[in-house]
C-alpha cells in the first residue's frame, strides 16, 4: 500500500500562483507512487480577502464613502461570483482534498506532510503573526518537510529568529525558495536548509502545456499581471505595446472594475496560464508569472520595488540567468525585447531535478539530521 503524504499549503487562496504550486507538489508525488492529499486547511486569512461580497469593504466608513463601495460591490458582484466559481471548480475538481477540514491537532494519518510551497511562514499574510499549523505544531509523531518556503523578507528580528528557531525543530528536512533565506535561516538559527525552486519548477514543463487553454487572442498582445503596481507601469505598457504593435491585455488579480487595458476580470486558470503562455510578451509584478513566463519561453519584464518584495524574483532570475529582465521603476522599454531560452531552459532543467530530487530523498529519509 503506498504511503500517505499529506500537503499543507495555502491551496484555499484564489490566486493563480498559490493554486498551481499546490497543484505542482500533487504531481510531483503522484507520479513518484505516493497516495496523495491537499490537507483541507482554510484559516480567514486566506479566505477573507477572495469573499465575493465582503460587508467590511464598506461597513465604518462615512455614509456617502459606504453608499459607493457598497455600489461598487454590487456591481462588481456578477465578475467576482465568475471568478470565485473558476477558482473553487480548479480546487475541488483538480486538487486532491482531505474529507475534513482541519485545525490542530493533525491525525496520524499521512505518514509525512509537506508544508509549503508559498508564504507559509510570512506573517504578513498569515494575519500578522506566525500560524503554527505551518510549523508542523502537533505531537501525532508525523514527519515534516519544508518544501520551498518562502517568507519574502530580507531580515528576521531577534524575536522572530528565536521563535522559527524553536520551530524548525519539528521538521526533518527544510528547503526554502530563496537563496537569501537559505542563508538568513542558517546564520539566525543554525538551520541546515537546503535552496531550491518553486514546486511549479520541480515536475516536467509538459504539464503546464497540457494544463494551459488558448487564449483566443487572435492579435499579437502584451499580457499584464500586477500583484503590485506603481505609475510608471503604465506608461511603460503603452509604450512596449507600440513599439511591438501588439494589444494589451490585463488579467486583473482581484475584480475591482479597472479597465484600463483589455481586461479578464474572471480569467480561470487554465486560461491564465494560456495568456501567459501565447503572449507575444509578458509585463508583470509577479513571482510566479515570471517562472511562467521562463517555462513558456515568452519573453518578460518585471519591476524592482526593493523593500524587501523582490527576493523571490531576483533569486531566480539570477539562477536561470535574467536578471536583465527584472527592471527599475521609471525604466524606459529597452531597446531589446526577445530573450535568450536555451540556456535559461538548460538551467530550469538542472533545477528541477535538484529540487524534485531533494523533496522526493527527503521522504525517503536522505537528507536532514534526524
Amino acid at each position: 500500500m503506498a504511503e500517505k503524504i499529506g500537503i499543507l499549503t495555502f491551496h484555499c487562496a484564489h490566486n493563480y500562483g498559490a493554486v498551481l504550486q499546490t497543484y505542482a507538489t500533487q504531481v510531483l508525488l503522484t507520479q513518484a507512487g505516493y497516495e496523495v492529499e491537499v490537507i483541507d486547511y482554510r484559516p480567514d486569512f486566506l479566505i477573507k480577502p477572495y469573499l465575493i461580497f465582503d460587508s467590511s469593504r464598506f461597513v465604518g466608513r462615512d455614509l456617502i464613502s459606504s453608499l459607493r463601495h457598497f455600489v461598487s460591490e454590487t456591481l462588481l458582484f456578477p465578475s467576482r461570483l465568475k471568478r470565485y466559481r473558476a477558482f473553487e471548480k480548479f480546487i475541488s475538481g483538480r486538487l486532491h482534498l482531505s474529507e475534513r477540514m482541519y485545525t490542530l491537532p493533525m491525525d496520524d494519518e499521512y505518514t509525512a506532510i509537506l508544508i509549503g510551497s508559498d508564504q507559509v511562514w510570512n506573517r504578513n499574510i498569515t494575519g500578522g503573526k506566525f500560524d503554527p499549523m505551518y510549523f508542523g505544531e502537533d505531537k501525532s509523531g508525523t514527519r515534516y518537510i519544508a518544501d520551498a518556503v518562502s517568507m519574502e523578507s530580507e531580515s528576521l528580528s531577534d524575536e522572530d529568529a528565536e521563535y522559527i528557531k524553536s520551530k524548525l525543530k519539528n521538521f526533518t528536512a527544510i528547503s526554502v525558495r530563496e537563496s537569501q533565506l537559505a542563508s538568513l535561516l542558517s546564520d539566525k538559527c543554525g538551520a541546515q536548509v537546503e535552496h531550491i525552486q518553486d514546486p511549479v519548477i520541480q515536475v516536467d514543463p509538459k504539464i503546464w502545456h497540457d494544463l494551459a487553454t488558448p487564449s483566443r487572442m487572435t492579435n499579437p498582445y502584451i499580457l499584464v499581471y500586477r500583484l503590485r503596481d506603481h505609475e510608471s507601469i503604465n506608461p511603460f505598457v503603452r509604450k512596449l505595446a507600440s513599439e511591438l504593435s501588439a494589444d494589451i491585455v490585463e488579467v486583473n488579480p482581484f475584480p475591482d472594475g479597472r479597465k484600463l487595458f483589455h481586461s479578464r476580470q474572471s480569467e480561470s486558470v487554465e486560461g491564465f496560464l494560456g495568456l501567459i503562455k501565447d503572449a507575444a510578451c509578458v509585463v508583470t509584478t509577479s513571482y510566479h508569472a515570471v517562472l511562467f513566463s521562463t517555462l513558456f519561453s515568452r519573453p518578460f519584464y518585471c519591476f524592482h520595488f526593493g523593500t524587501g518584495h523582490d527576493t523571490r524574483q531576483s533569486s531566480f532570475l539570477k539562477a536561470v540567468g535574467l536578471e536583465d529582465r527584472m527592471l527599475p521603476l521609471g525604466a524606459d522599454v529597452p531597446v531589446r525585447k526577445d530573450c535568450e531560452s536555451a540556456y535559461s531552459l538548460e538551467c530550469l532543467e538542472r533545477m528541477r531535478k535538484h529540487s524534485a530530487d531533494f523533496i522526493l530523498n527527503s521522504l525517503l529519509g536522505c537528507y536532514g539530521d534526524k
